[in-house]
């Protein structure tokens, strides 16, 4: 899955009715979605006033593999993502949703996509 058209493309809702989260200003939200063209998958998606920077930093927190070094006598090496550890240990990922608002943001409706 491409990042640059998670944050780009424009949500549609697809039959099951899983659509991309629809932010406040100054909000950040990742969820279980989909993206156009695109199977279901997580998706995340910021609110007018959030920066790209920080949307990347959501969904590599949660979807990249984790590097761990040498220590102790352990060799390096690397770990699950937070998603795949949660997925191998039973949780349903479609229930899966975070969301984080900037300081003093207002409580603004989700920003209209044109429907």
């Amino acid at each position: 899955m491409s990042l640059s058209k998670i944050i780009v493309e424009i949500a549609q809702a697809d039959r099951s009715g899983k659509r991309a989260p629809r932010p406040k200003a100054g909000q950040i939200c990742l969820k279980w979605g989909k993206i156009r063209h695109m199977d279901p998958d997580l998706v995340v998606a910021g609110g007018k006033g959030t920066d790209r920077a920080d949307l990347r930093l959501v969904m590599g927190a949660f979807d990249s593999i984790r590097f761990h070094a040498a220590t102790g006598g352990v060799g390096q090496g690397f770990d699950r993502s937070i998603a795949e550890e949660l997925h191998r240990r039973g949780y349903d990922l479609t229930t899966l949703e975070f969301r984080i608002s900037k300081k003093g943001a207002t409580d603004a409706p989700p920003e209209d996509d044109g429907r």
